[in-house]
């Protein structure tokens, strides 16, 4: 069936800072290594902004990432300006567990550029390493969810992306149909879409970007410190009721011990008071046989 050149095109864009996987992404959804991907020294590999179309018609977009010294002002800014319906994804690291500040601050710089109501975006956690995996990371969807939503937007969607090693160093690589891919193709598939006009994104400036960078880590700090003093709390009166716990099973441990050593004596008293009554009954007796 031909296109409609009046209709607008479906795109998935893929965004996120230099080195979290995007190219890899993209190339694994469209099966072919379409987008350069692997390893840069300096600056990422995606120089601007790239885009192609898979075998369902849908426009596969990989931009560079905001956090690059030299393609700051490119990122996000020209992939929104195609006038199309967007599925929006930021891809992202984490960094032994934790939200990377320069991720965030891409995250509120994109979104805050449309200037639409109820734009809806959705994030992928990749290259999610094996210690984080045991640790259940991929667990916490509502947790990085809280992390991720930016004020006034919906909470986002969140997918985790196992890291695969047979990717590692490897140029231009695609990764293999497994159990994970297959959940990434379904999550991309039922992601949200909006449509967004080129008239409807506003500039992604160098200042405000460095600015938002500023006041995350500020933000991200005071949280942290926040987070520790309310664990350390939560670890004393862990500690606390622990304690309580012990002693109330000590006392508890005693008082069975003193039922048990008051019943006993019962039963011996008891035993000692049959034994007497029977060794007068069989005096009697004897007396009475003589």
């Amino acid at each position: 069936m031909s296109r409609n050149t009046k209709e607008l095109e479906d795109y998935v864009l893929l965004i996120g800072n230099p080195g979290v996987g995007k190219s890899t992404l993209i190339n694994g959804l469209l099966g072919e290594a379409v987008f350069k991907s692997g390893i840069s020294k300096l600056e990422g590999l995606t120089q601007f902004f790239q885009q192609k179309r898979g075998s369902d018609g849908v426009i596969y977009a990989d931009t560079p990432g905001l956090a690059d010294a030299v393609l700051r002002e490119r990122a996000g800014e020209e992939a929104l300006q195609q006038n199309g319906v967007y599925k929006i994804f930021f891809v992202v690291n984490l960094m032994s567990g934790r939200v990377m500040t320069s991720d965030l601050a891409t995250v509120d710089a994109v979104m805050n550029a449309i200037k639409i109501p109820n734009v809806t975006y959705s994030i992928i956690v990749n290259k999610l390493t094996r210690g984080e995996q045991r640790k259940g990371l991929a667990n916490n969807h509502e947790e990085y969810s809280h992390y991720f939503q930016l004020k006034n937007f919906k909470a986002p969607k969140i997918f985790f992306f196992n890291h695969d090693d047979i990717l590692d160093g490897s140029d231009n690589a695609i990764f293999d149909e497994s159990d994970n891919s297959k959940a990434l193709k379904s999550f991309i598939s039922s992601a949200p879409r909006i449509t967004i006009q080129a008239t409807q994104v506003d500039t992604i400036t160098l200042k405000d970007y460095e600015e938002k960078i500023l006041g995350l880590e500020n933000l991200l700090q005071k949280k942290t410190a926040e987070f520790q003093a309310l664990f350390d709390q939560q670890k004393k009166a862990f500690k606390e009721q622990i304690r309580i716990e012990k002693e109330e099973a000590e006392k508890a441990k005693k008082v069975e011990i003193e039922k048990k050593k008051r019943e006993e004596a019962e039963r011996i008293k008891l035993l000692q008071e049959k034994t007497a009554e029977f060794q007068a009954l069989f005096d009697q007796q004897k007396k009475a046989f003589n």
